[in-house]
């Protein structure tokens, strides 16, 4: 499945394979998911979240640092 995803503010194209968890797809856009913030319709949600067809995902580097 072709899916639109946002990282940091951006539209990005992903291919996923039937259900998906946020870590499968963390992984697939090689974005560690100890530095990454997720909502899913809104809604902050934990990297086990499977993610369907019509979600609207949202991905957030957080970034730290002096």
């Amino acid at each position: 499945m072709n899916f639109s995803i946002t990282l940091n503010g951006k539209v990005r194209r992903v291919d996923i394979k039937g259900r998906t968890s946020i870590a499968e797809l963390l992984k697939k856009i090689s974005v560690s998911r100890e530095v990454a913030l997720v909502k899913k319709n809104g809604k902050i949600v934990p990297e086990g979240e499977l993610i369907g067809k019509n979600d609207k995902i949202e991905v957030f580097q957080v970034v730290y640092g002096g």
